[in-house]
């Protein structure tokens, strides 16, 4: 019975290990994801400057 105890305290620690590591990739990914549509906020901001002959406040 011991040995079962530890297989599953160990199938379930390496699980929460596993899962750490996705949500800390999901985190990262985010990150890019938010920087990404800041650019692409930033970008289309000096589009629509140029488009009126503004200069670019950016």
């Amino acid at each position: 019975m011991k040995v079962q105890e530890e297989n599953r305290a160990i199938t379930k620690r390496d699980l929460v290990n596993k899962l750490q590591k996705v949500e800390k990739a999901l985190g990262a990914q985010a990150q890019r994801a938010d920087a990404a549509e800041r650019e692409c906020d930033r970008l289309l901001s000096e589009v629509i400057c140029l488009q009126r002959g503004e200069a670019a406040a950016v």
